[in-house]
């Protein structure tokens, strides 16, 4: 069994609740500790840096995580890991990216394509791919 913690911002605190009761259905033997909210960064560095593995998307905590050299599993979606990512770790650094047509868009364009729908990020999860005529529409 393994400790499971959950951190982000407090405008994260209602999907983190969600992802805990998620956690805890899901993998029962793993004990899920839900800082959302109530960690400053300096905590969040330490737990970081004792962290067997952070898996995130790009955001500002992989930041932090490459800073400390955490082992990481990275979901990409609207960036492309290769073009912002330097200097990859692969030892510790583990980026999926499944490229769309669509993407990436995040620092290349004002307004995504897809309005918001994140269509990149839904690739990993939906056991049923997001098909081609759905990233049509959503660029349309």
């Amino acid at each position: 069994a393994s400790t499971i913690y959950i951190v982000g911002g407090s405008s994260d605190i209602n999907k983190a609740e969600n992802l805990e009761n998620i956690l805890k259905i899901k993998l029962p033997r793993n004990n899920v500790i839900n800082l959302t909210g109530k960690t400053n960064l300096s905590e969040v560095l330490t737990l970081l840096s004792e962290a067997k593995k952070l898996i995130t998307i790009d955001s500002g905590i992989l930041h932090l995580a490459r800073l400390v050299k955490a082992k990481t599993k990275v979901f990409w979606g609207p960036s492309d890991p290769a073009l912002r990512i330097q200097n990859e770790n692969i030892e510790i650094e583990e980026n999926i990216y499944k490229k769309i047509s669509c993407s990436p868009c995040v620092h290349l364009i004002d307004n995504p394509p897809c309005n918001g729908h994140n269509l990149c990020m839904k690739v990993h999860v939906n056991k049923n791919k997001t098909s081609q005529s759905e990233i049509n529409w959503a660029i349309k």
